[in-house]
């Protein structure tokens, strides 16, 4: 059996020996099937190392003067996908690939962490701001690549699903001094818009095996589609400079939109909280609310239908490829824009930032490779440091990064991010 196994190992190796060529050998699999697992969660204030001390003690003032303007923010992004390629000499190149891309972000505005550090007189209202959104997507694409004269060429047109759109409209909490009857007022306000392809009832909630088998159903349905390419050129043996797009092309869509809808009110006296009061007159120190609190299956509203339609990030980049020495060094670099939810209806949805890459590549024959790189890809600043082995057959990379939407913080950690890439084939 081992004999039977290293003979056909051998073979496997002689047949991708003879179609890659000896200097792209360990770099080149003409058959490929790989796993993608990146996980990216960071804020744009703290950093990892302020938690990893014997004492743990935040300086409120500091925090709130190195803060953004906009405030305080939370995100968190994935893409696991799944991909199986054919890729033969002269760029003949066919592939396909599926997976989850998710995007979310939390905020909360300046004013809390002004209240923390600096407080705040009775008679100043304060307001704090809250928002996020949450976007989910399922996509399926199929890549193709030729060469044509001395250029390269590859389509990818991907069809998408939106699983999920959530976004706060108007949630906040304010605060403020009642001169006419000398109260303390606290106001909290949320809404929150939840567009989904099926109506989320509690009692379909209930049941997870039919909302999930009604959400699969409704995915082909709400399909949008978008297409990708690129071009790549190589003026010189050493040098590629490559074009690429990602334009939307017709959007996925969501039938129904909950809505959580919550505000309540507190009026608070005074002489009570400064205790001039007593409670022994028979008057009770505690807030009165102007309305009772519901309970979290209240808040929700029942499911209207509505549509929402929906494009993955509109995508353009240039980037180039300086290899002098590819087997044992290369420099890599992209300069692009993103836009944020093109042709939205509410125009203040969409918006544009841009992307950027500079890395470098240090390998040994490529077998050992390690790749260190800056950049900035969705809005999130990253540091990353990869490591790869490759023997050919199997190939596992496995990379760190440092990152924050806000740059100063992102070289202190504020987040972290990690990925694991598997690679079969020959």
């Amino acid at each position: 059996m081992k004999r039977f196994v290293v003979i056909c190992l051998s073979f496997v190796l002689l047949i991708a020996r003879t179609f890659a060529g000896p200097a792209d050998f360990f770099d080149h699999r003409i058959f490929e099937i790989k796993l993608n697992a990146p996980v990216d969660i960071s804020n744009n204030t703290l950093s990892v190392a302020d938690f990893l001390q014997k004492e743990v003690i935040i300086d409120l003032k500091e925090l709130y003067y190195g803060m953004p303007k906009k405030g305080f923010n939370l995100t968190a992004d994935t893409m696991p996908n799944v991909s199986i390629t054919l890729d033969f000499k002269k760029g003949l190149h066919f592939g396909v690939e599926a997976g989850v891309d998710l995007y979310s972000k939390f905020g909360i505005s300046k004013d809390l962490f002004k209240l923390l550090a600096k407080g705040n007189s009775l008679e100043d209202d304060i307001k704090i701001s809250i928002d996020g959104y949450v976007d989910a997507f399922a996509f399926g694409q199929v890549d193709v690549g030729f060469n044509l004269k001395k250029f390269n060429i590859r389509v990818q047109p991907a069809v998408f699903a939106s699983l999920a759109h959530v976004t706060t409209n108007d949630a906040y909490v304010k605060a403020g001094y009642n001169k006419d009857n000398n109260s303390y007022n606290l106001l909290v306000n949320g809404n929150m818009d939840f567009y989904s392809a099926i109506p989320m009832t509690n009692e379909l909630a209930k049941d997870t095996n039919t909302m999930i088998n009604q959400m699969i159903n409704q995915i082909g349905p709400s399909m949008g589609f978008d297409m990708s390419g690129q071009v790549s050129f190589k003026p010189l043996d050493f040098l590629t400079v490559t074009g690429s797009v990602r334009i939307p092309m017709a959007p996925s869509h969501l039938n129904y939109r909950t809505t959580l809808n919550y505000s309540n009110e507190w009026s608070f006296s005074v002489d009570q909280l400064t205790g001039n009061k007593k409670d022994s007159e028979g008057e009770s120190s505690e807030g009165e609310s102007t309305e009772s609190t519901p309970g979290l299956d209240q808040l929700f509203s029942d499911p209207v239908a509505e549509k929402y339609y929906i494009h993955r990030p509109m995508k353009i980049a240039v980037s180039a490829d300086f290899k002098p020495f590819s087997w044992l060094m290369s420099y890599y670099g992209t300069l692009g824009i993103g836009i944020k939810h093109p042709f939205a209806k509410d125009r203040s949805e969409t918006y544009a930032y841009i992307d950027y890459l500079i890395g470098t590549k240090l390998s040994l024959i490529n077998i050992i490779s390690l790749y260190l790189s800056t950049e900035r890809t969705d809005e999130i600043y990253k540091h990353k440091a990869t490591l790869a082995l490759n023997f050919r057959l199997v190939e596992v990379d496995a990379g760190i990064a440092f990152e924050s939407s806000n740059i100063k913080t992102s070289f202190k950690g504020s987040g972290l991010g990690a990925f694991v890439t598997a690679c079969v084939g020959f």
